[in-house]
């Protein structure tokens, strides 16, 4: 991302774009398309489109934070697979559930009477 922001920073001071509509425009159209999406669709602080800065500065943030939750997700996958190998070799399988019904009857709700006010009166209801 740091990349591709200093030398998007470079084509915009080489071609004289001004108008910061534009600039973030062009900004989202070479964005990976995760990250634009996930920028321009923020639920709280989304950048406005007429800030660049704003935009800039989100994009690195939504980068910096797929970096570290691909980061956590490889560092776990080594731990699930050893508790894989660990479950079946040291724990006893598991037991069967018997099919029988429960000891204890199961209480249904209670729901108070159903009125229908539209044909009461102010008095009635």
């Amino acid at each position: 991302m740091d990349d591709y922001l200093d030398e998007f920073q470079d084509l915009v001071s080489a071609s004289g774009y001004t108008s910061p509509k534009t600039i973030v425009v062009k900004f989202r159209r070479g964005l990976d398309p995760k990250i634009g999406d996930a920028v321009a669709t923020m639920a709280a602080n989304r950048p406005d489109d007429l800030n660049p800065e704003a935009w800039f500065e989100a994009s690195v943030r939504i980068d910096q934070a797929h970096t570290t939750n691909t980061a956590f997700h490889a560092s776990i996958q080594p731990v699930l697979a050893v508790l894989e190998v660990i479950s079946t070799e040291v724990l006893p399988p598991p037991r069967e559930i018997a099919e029988e019904p429960l000891a204890t009857p199961r209480l249904q709700p209670q729901f108070p009477e159903v009125l229908n006010i539209k044909d009461m009166s102010a008095d009635d209801i």
